[in-house]
């Protein structure tokens, strides 16, 4: 065996210059090489050689320099052939046996500029080849597995590669930069391929994850990924077409950026944020004809020309998802999370109608889905907000959060734990709407929408039914509670929660009402109707409602102040003593702020406005100064805050007799109150509260007591607030006390003759002889069954 055989070769005037070196010579050794643009370097033998080492250069030079190629090849067996063939953009190698290590190395000058191939190889196959056509790029053990490789192309002196494991290419068609590299282990096969609107990564290599860094520029179209994937083997394409970015591939765990569309658009568009665990995408447009924004790909009419960033970070990545900016959507097929979670971003405002950002949080996800998508997710125009969701096969999962914004409307919502099916469509206005199509019952359900400057809809309901949907409008009556509609269907009784809708986002103008209420063990179907007549009819069924509260506020344009006049004869005096009252009865205009009714156990309800008094002519909404309430229901707490109201009444009551002067004569005036101490009245005859005395020359003579129906059951205790029972049928709650600034039989008459219910009347019931003195003729003036 030869050690060591050297042999060199130099043309000092024209070149060439041929310096070889091999190892281990056993028998005959013949190496030949072609220099150029397609570069050869082949050796034969009649044994094994250790190692064969070539360098040639078409130049007389003394180091490496120019036009070039370079082998070393250890572990020959009878024949191997390297060639590096610049301007095809290929290197090949075959020999008649696996070898251990090939390090090579061409340069060869293309136009204006060189290029260089490099590779360097162990646990070398028989046969390999590698490619970097204008970007598309290849390399493939044909014959085996590589040990491991170290390729690398370029054409110009920026070129850069990751460390470590990695496959990189860059392109740029404008400049004609091209470079290229990659470094694997267990090597089969990697390929990267640009397509019209994307491109394909393939690797097939030992199982770890690598750095994949990519950037095409072909004309104003550009693509790239950069970040980690793995572990391989494992093949993906990222593609957008009609504005959707669609991956496909198989299931790795990837952290990567990845870039879309028109150069312009890339170049001056912001990156997508990173989103831990999950999927996010934006776009941004460019204008179509200006310089990197050519007409074609990635333009869709009336929308214009576009670019796509994303962000992906998701282990387990799905074998496809599909982000749709304009449909507002995701999909995943073939996903085995292993966070069981995900997190997606989108923000478009090129591909969407309008503008609109979105995030949404799954928490909870199964170990395997074999289809899941998400979306529309979406707040749009009329104060509106969307989201849906299906997965498939059926699972139950943890919690889903959604937020989104669109032309400065906000809005949000949030499920847990989330059915297998949902959607939900929410309005808040005017004319709330709101329609849940689950496919189960679920703990707890919110959904709120925000306009800055207007205000904000809101719902947050809890034992929420799989199907059910709410109405809820917005009144411009007196009484200003909304007309609710609820049904759930299968007869579900359980929601609790509430719902209500600022005034700003109701009506600008203030003409309607607030939309508020709140629920537990919502009946089925439940409604609040207004009637032609101003009443309201709250009923549930097929069971009570546990409790309802709704709230409105109480506008009165008023009424200028009208005359009235009513008289009743006292009783055993013949027509000679008259009770009178005459005087005025008016309401300047008045309101209540917010006017609040709890309902226990409600079956049905009617609230109705009181009858207008005397005969006068008012709008119907005055009757609220004095509601009648009747139904099936446990109790209704009535709550009044900001009270405005402003009564013109004067009564005049008089005790007259036919022949001379008034025994009795007392004035009372009714104004302006800010506190209400507020008065119930039972379908009982009762004594109103106070007794008038007649004399004659200072002397009492005798004490007149008048009762009426409804009659005076009880005050409220606290301020602005009181308690009713149903048990204690048809009553009715006056708000004209002011609280002790008025006698009690003042507010006790108006409230009588303000009666809606039949069977009202009043009378003179006695004429005792004496005075009117404290506990006379049973319980003290002015007292009913206080609770």
């Amino acid at each position: 065996m030869i050690g060591t055989m050297r042999a060199a070769y130099a043309n000092v005037k024209s070149g060439p210059t041929v310096d070889g070196t091999v190892l281990g010579v056993r028998d005959n050794v013949e190496a030949s090489w072609a220099l150029g643009e397609r570069s050869t370097v082949k050796v034969e033998s009649s044994g094994k050689v250790r190692s064969v080492r070539i360098y040639a250069n078409k130049a007389h030079v003394t180091t490496p320099s120019g036009e070039d190629v370079r082998a070393v090849v250890e572990g020959v067996r009878k024949r191997a052939e390297l060639v590096a063939d610049t301007k095809a953009q290929t290197l090949t190698w075959d020999s008649d046996g696996p070898v251990s290590k090939v390090t090579a190395l061409a340069r060869v000058k293309l136009g204006d500029r060189y290029a260089r191939a490099a590779a360097q190889v162990t646990g070398v196959p028989a046969k390999f080849d590698a490619s970097w056509a204008a970007g598309s790029y290849r390399f493939r053990g044909l014959s085996g597995p590589v040990g491991s490789a170290e390729l690398a192309f370029t054409n110009h002196d920026r070129a850069t590669s990751p460390a470590g494991p990695h496959l990189a290419a860059h392109y740029d068609r404008a400049s004609g930069d091209l470079d290229a590299s990659v470094r694997v282990e267990k090597l089969k096969q990697v390929e990267l391929t640009p397509s019209p609107q994307g491109l394909t990564a393939g690797l097939d290599a030992a199982g770890r994850r690598i750095t994949v860094d990519a950037d095409i520029r072909q004309g104003d179209d550009r693509f790239g990924l950069a970040g980690t994937v793995g572990p391989v083997p494992g093949r993906f394409s990222v593609a957008s077409e009609g504005g959707k970015l669609t991956y496909t591939g198989s299931p790795l765990d990837v952290q990567a950026r990845a870039w879309l569309g028109k150069a312009a658009a890339l170049s001056r568009m912001r990156a997508a944020p990173a989103v831990s665990g999950g999927v996010s995408l934006v776009d941004g447009a460019c204008t179509p004809g200006r310089p990197g924004c050519a007409q074609g790909a990635f333009c869709v009419a009336q929308r214009g020309c576009f670019g796509l960033q994303g962000y992906l970070d998701v282990s387990g990545l799905p074998e496809q998802v599909t982000v749709d900016l304009g449909g507002k959507t995701f999909a995943f097929s073939g996903f085995r999370p292993k966070n069981r979670s995900l997190d997606v971003y989108l923000a478009s405002s090129v591909l969407s109608p309008v503008p609109v950002k979105a995030r949404a949080k799954l928490a909870g996800l199964p170990e395997k889905i074999t289809g899941m998508s998400l979306g529309p997710i979406s707040v749009s125009q009329g104060n509106a907000v969307q989201a849906a969701y299906k997965i498939e096969p059926a699972a139950t999962l943890g919690a889903l959060s959604v937020r989104a914004e669109a032309a400065g409307l906000r809005g949000r919502l949030a499920i847990d734990p989330v059915p297998a099916s949902m959607a939900f469509q929410g309005t808040y206005g005017a004319k709330t709407r709101i329609r849940v199509t689950n496919s189960a019952p679920v703990k707890h359900l919110s959904a709120k929408v925000t306009l800055p400057g207007k205000g904000t809809g809101e719902l947050r309901f809890s034992d929420v039914p799989a199907v059910f949907g709410v109405d809820a409008d917005a009144s411009a009556a007196g009484l200003s509670v909304p007309a609710v509609t609820y049904k759930a269907v299968g007869g579900v009784n359980t929601l609790d929660g509430r719902l209500s809708v600022e005034g700003g986002l109701v009506d600008p103008s203030g003409r309607l009402g607030d939309v508020a209420f709140s629920v537990r063990d919502l009946a089925a179907d439940t409604t609040i109707r207004l009637n032609p007549d101003q009443s309201l009819d709250l009923v549930s069924k097929p069971v009570p409602t546990g409790r309802i509260t709704v709230r409105g506020g109480l506008r009165i344009d008023g009424m200028p102040a009208q005359k009235l006049a009513v008289d009743k004869e006292v009783p055993h005096t013949g027509g000679f003593l008259t009770y009178h009252v005459g005087g005025r009865f008016g309401l300047r205009k008045s309101s209540v702020e917010q006017v609040t009714f709890t309902i226990s156990r409600m079956s049905w309800l009617r609230l109705r406005p009181g009858k207008i008094p005397f005969g006068l002519k008012a709008p119907a909404a005055i009757g609220y100064v004095a509601p009648g309430f009747e139904g099936s229901y446990g109790t209704v707490k009535i709550a009044a805050k900001g009270v405005d109201l402003r009564p013109d009444v004067k009564l005049d009551i008089k005790l007259s007799r036919e022949i001379g002067a008034d025994v009795f004569r007392q004035s009372v005036r009714i104004g302006r109150t800010t506190s209400l101490a507020l008065r119930r009245y039972d379908q009982r005859m009762r004594r109103i509260g106070a007794k008038q005395q007649i004399k004659a020359a200072g002397i009492s003579l005798a004490c007149v007591t008048v009762d009426a129906k409804p009659g005076f059951a009880a005050g409220g205790g606290a301020a602005n607030r009181i308690t009713l029972r149903g048990a204690d049928g048809p009553q009715m709650v006056s708000l004209l006390d002011p609280g002790g600034q008025v006698p009690d039989y003042a507010v006790d008459l108006l409230t009588h003759f303000m009666s809606p219910f039949p069977g009202a009347e009043w009378k003179v019931a006695g004429l005792d002889a004496g005075s009117c003195g404290p506990g006379k003729n049973g319980k003290p003036a002015g007292r009913g069954d206080d609770r």
